[in-house]
Formats: structure tokens, C-alpha cells, sequence
């Protein structure tokens, strides 16, 4: 552990990346002995950001002082939000009076400090205060926290959860509250609870929630996109029945967003931002020459947790890339679990993927990505656990097994999921692709090298994706000698 004296990490869980994936926060665990201090949040900067990767320790439980005698403690929500600054703020409790020891955790150009505390007036709710539960921390671009408001003091039971930005100021959504039901529902209804760690926000002030409204059983469970439901239970799914159950959903800081379940017919499906597009584990067969089995597809079988679906979770860059995990139909338990780029290529495989622990470059430390444990607290720290940058890399936490398949411990890695310049450098001049001022002949070049690739760049009619129209596109501003 950096800073730490010798202590070592025992566990990592899930890093959230900042909008570029320039920066990310995870929450981490030692060997310190003691459940009083072994908890800790730490920032790193990605090679994007300048750095390695590295992170460094910015909060650690019964150590790291927030106010006069008072120091973190009680530090467990994996949900945190950063930006590409390196800003942060999550939440944990204080030492000490217990009254008013729950707070959102800030840091803003290297200053940190409370943003809101229990027993606040909470300014969303005028004649409210903050109660004993803040979960679900984000940060927006212009470093206002994002959090979900539990057991609100002097709020009846019926409407006494939220959700708030702004510092506490502004009210996105309330249970009970008719004024902040979710539009586009099956039959209406308030929201009736929000799901804990099922609450992410945007660093452009988007957000998602999963939760329930006031509606019959069958029916009444949602997700919210600012609080326009995307998906509800009951709800028709061409060629798969009617949706289920919303077994869970994310959304990464950049805006895009995920989620996951299951249908009436027993299909898993995956559904990503708003493209319509339900993806059916049974419909994503591997490449044929990656099949681990013959006919080999994403599949719930391997699972034996309640309600256990093939995916595993899903992230995005804002270039237009996705990676998302799930488990597949190979018999063989040792390698029956991928992770896709773009939904189209295997990118790694449970057990296969080697690990270079010396960073070597060879592949001869006997390490492998894994995943060790199906049951849903070794599964906890290893659903969405990862984020891809505008450069192309996915960093992510997994098991480390050797060939044996013996658990060896956790590593937070990163590889190479697509070669590109981030889409943040992209020409804003097709035609003059290479940005040396002039239209030639190795515009053509460059375009075509982004092109083959699949680089956002190659995106020149800007439609979300890398197609022949985009040929069109670059040789019409080519031909045109400009844009």
C-alpha cells in the first residue's frame, strides 16, 4: 500500500473512472489486523492522465483526519465519484458523536472538506435535515456532490429517501412524491424506493436509478434515466416475453449507461444507453476460432446465485467503445467467462488470459485473469468492475489464479482493449485528418488508418459508429478540399 508502512492490499473493489478515464477512485482493503483501519479510497491517474496507474491513498479508515478529532471510519460504499482533475468525493462516517458523524467527503483542487453532514438542513427538502444515511456518491464537472439521501430526518417513512445534487440543494427525486415521479411508465405511479448502490451520476449532472414505484407487484420494479424510465418490469421485449427483472444497471461517469436481467422466458439480455438494442446472452456466440466449446454462447448456466444472469457488467468510453463480462455455455468452468469489446471480439477469457506480473513482456509469471467464487459476495467486487478510457485501455479488478486454477490473489490490471488517440483529439476537420493544416494525400492515409482500425475518429458523419458511410463522408470533405 503506498504510504502504508509495509501493509499490504487483500482486496480491491469496484474502480470508477473519471469522464475521460483519465483519473479513478476505488476503495481498497489491507492487511492492517484491525476492521477499524484496514479500509481505504485511493486516486490514481491512468496513462491517459500522465500516470501509471498507481494510485494514492486519499482517505484511509481511523487514520486520515477530517476534522479536528474526528477521523474516517466506517468506510464500505464502493460507489465514489472523480473527474479528470482528480476531484473526488465519497462518503463515510466520523468518529466521535454519533449525531451528526455521516458526510459526503470532499476534494476540490487538492482541498478537501465536508460538502454535507448529517443533521444539515437539507436546502432540496426546505424544513428537512440529513439523516443517518448518504450513499452513492458522485461528483459533477463543476465539483458539486451527487448522493442518495436515506432515513431523511422529520420525513415520513413513506418519503424520507431522495435523490440529491447540488450539495444537497437540489432535488432530483423523492419517494412518495408526485411532483418527481418518473415519467414514461407502464400505468404511472411515484417512486416508491431507490436501490441501494444502484444510484450513478454523470459528471454532466445525468443520472440513473434503479428502484421500485407505486405499482402492482408485477410491474412495479424500474430504471430511470433522469428520471425518464427506460426500462419496467412487465414491460414487452420483442422475441423475449416481458421483462422480469432488472438484476442491475450502472452509468459510467462520462453518461453512458447499462443494464442487465432477465425476461419471462428465462432469456438474460443486455441493454446498452438508449440504442433499443436488447442484447440476448443465447445471441452472442463466440468467434469461432476463440470457442472454448463447440456452439459456445453467453449463457446464465454457469451461476448459482438467486437470479443470476450471463452478464457480468458493462463499461463505455465516450469514443464510442464497450466492454461488457459475462459468463458463457462451455462445460468447461475454468475458461466459461469473456469479456467482449464492442460486443463483437473477445478480449480476454477467464483462466486463458495471462497476467505479466513482472512486466516483462513474456508470458511466464503462471498467472491468469479469474474469477473464483459464483456466490454473491465473492461475485460483489467483480460485477462492473472495470472502466475503459478515451485511450483505448480497460482497466479492471479480477481474481489472479495460476494453471491449476488456484486463487492466488486480486489484481487491478489494465489492458489493451482498442488502439486509438482519444476521441477528445480528434480532427474537427475531416478532410485535413492528419491536422497539419493542409488537405493531401496523407489525410487518405491517416483516415484509413483510423478507419481499419475501428478508431472513434474514423466516425466522420458522427453517427455513433465506424461504417462505410464514413468513407463517403471523409472523401466528400476530401474531394471538397475541405470541410
Amino acid at each position: 500500500m503506498p504510504g502504508g508502512g509495509g501493509l499490504r492490499f487483500t482486496s480491491f473493489d469496484q474502480p470508477v473512472g473519471s469522464p475521460t478515464g483519465a483519473r479513478y477512485i476505488m476503495l481498497a482493503r489491507t492487511n492492517s489486523g484491525s476492521t477499524t483501519n484496514d479500509a481505504l479510497y485511493m486516486v490514481g491517474a491512468t496513462q491517459l492522465g500522465g500516470g501509471t496507474g498507481a494510485g494514492t491513498v486519499v482517505v484511509r479508515e481511523g487514520v486520515t483526519v477530517i476534522e479536528p478529532g474526528r477521523v474516517a471510519e466506517n468506510m464500505s460504499d464502493r460507489r465514489a465519484g472523480v473527474l479528470d482533475s482528480g476531484d473526488f468525493v465519497v462518503t463515510l462516517d466520523l468518529s466521535g458523536v454519533a449525531t451528526n458523524d455521516r458526510v459526503l467527503y470532499r476534494s476540490l483542487g487538492g482541498v478537501p472538506g465536508i460538502a454535507v453532514r448529517e443533521g444539515d438542513a437539507l436546502g432540496a427538502l426546505p424544513g428537512l435535515s440529513v439523516g443517518t444515511s448518504i450513499t452513492d456518491a458522485g461528483i459533477t464537472s463543476d465539483g458539486s456532490a451527487v448522493a442518495r439521501f436515506d432515513s431523511i430526518a422529520g420525513a415520513a417513512s413513506t418519503a424520507n429517501s431522495a435523490l440529491v445534487g447540488t450539495n444537497g440543494t437540489l432535488l432530483l427525486a423523492r419517494e412518495g412524491d408526485a411532483p418527481t415521479a418518473p415519467t414514461n411508465t407502464l400505468a404511472g405511479g411515484n417512486w416508491s424506493a431507490f436501490d441501494f448502490g444502484n444510484f450513478w451520476s454523470a459528471a454532466d449532472g445525468s443520472w440513473l436509478a434503479r428502484g421500485t414505484i407505486s405499482d402492482i407487484a408485477a410491474r412495479d420494479q424500474v430504471l430511470a434515466v433522469n428520471n425518464q424510465v427506460r426500462l419496467q418490469e412487465g414491460l414487452p421485449i420483442p422475441t423475449f416475453g416481458t421483462l422480469s427483472a432488472i438484476i442491475s444497471a450502472n452509468m459510467v461517469s462520462n453518461g453512458r449507461w447499462f443494464a442487465r436481467g432477465t425476461t419471462s422466458v428465462g432469456a438474460a439480455f443486455l441493454v446498452i444507453d438508449d440504442e433499443g438494442t436488447f442484447y440476448a446472452a443465447s445471441s452472442l456466440p463466440m468467434a469461432s476460432e476463440l470457442v472454448d466449446s463447440p456452439g459456445e454462447f453467453l449463457s446464465t448456466v454457469p451461476w448459482n446465485v438467486a437470479n443470476g444472469v450471463a452478464f457480468l457488467g458493462g463499461t463505455a468510453n465516450s469514443c464510442g467503445d464497450t466492454v461488457v463480462a459475462g459468463f458463457t455455455s462451455s462445460p468447461n468452468q475454468a475458461t466459461n467467462a469473456v469479456w467482449l469489446v464492442n460486443v463483437s471480439r473477445i478480449l480476454m477469457r477467464r483462466g486463458v488470459t495471462p497476467i505479466d506480473l513482472n512486466a516483462n513482456g513474456l508470458e511466464d509469471d503462471d498467472l491468469f485473469v479469474g474469477i473464483t467464487g459464483l456466490t454473491g459476495a465473492s461475485l460483489n467486487n467483480k460485477t462492473d468492475s472495470g472502466f475503459l478510457t478515451d485511450d483505448g485501455w480497460y482497466y479492471f479488478v479480477a481474481d489472479m489464479v495460476n494453471s491449476a486454477g488456484t486463487l492466488v490473489g486480486e489484481g487491478f490490471l489494465r489492458i489493451r482493449a482498442v488502439e486509438r488517440t482519444p476521441c477528445s483529439s480528434c480532427p474537427t476537420c475531416p478532410a485535413d485528418f492528419d491536422q497539419d493544416g493542409g488537405v493531401t494525400g496523407a489525410d487518405v492515409e491517416a483516415f484509413f488508418l483510423a478507419f481499419e482500425s475501428g478508431n472513434a475518429c474514423g466516425d466522420t458523419e458522427q453517427d455513433g459508429g465506424v461504417t462505410g458511410a464514413d468513407v463517403e463522408a471523409f472523401f466528400l470533405a476530401f474531394e471538397a478540399g475541405g470541410c
